[in-house]
């Protein structure tokens, strides 16, 4: 199975990236930090789909902390 990492995930163009590689059978691995208004309407509106089970949501932040991309 292939595997992304999208930043700025919940954001309109990451969601609608991650659910395309959903679509296509990848592992995606969606890194926000949910500062912006609707970004956790987006990701729960994801979550929802079938073809979530391949989906993982990290909360933070990749300028401050690069150790959350550790596990």
């Amino acid at each position: 199975m292939k595997k992304i990492l999208i930043t700025g995930g919940a954001g309109f163009i990451g969601i609608n990236s991650a659910e395309y590689f959903l679509n296509k059978g990848w592992q995606v691995f969606v890194l926000d930090n949910f500062s912006r208004k609707g970004s956790e309407k987006n990701i729960n509106w994801l979550k929802k789909k079938p073809i979530s089970k391949s989906l993982k949501v990290i909360k933070g932040d990749i300028r401050y902390d690069l150790d959350i991309l550790k596990n």
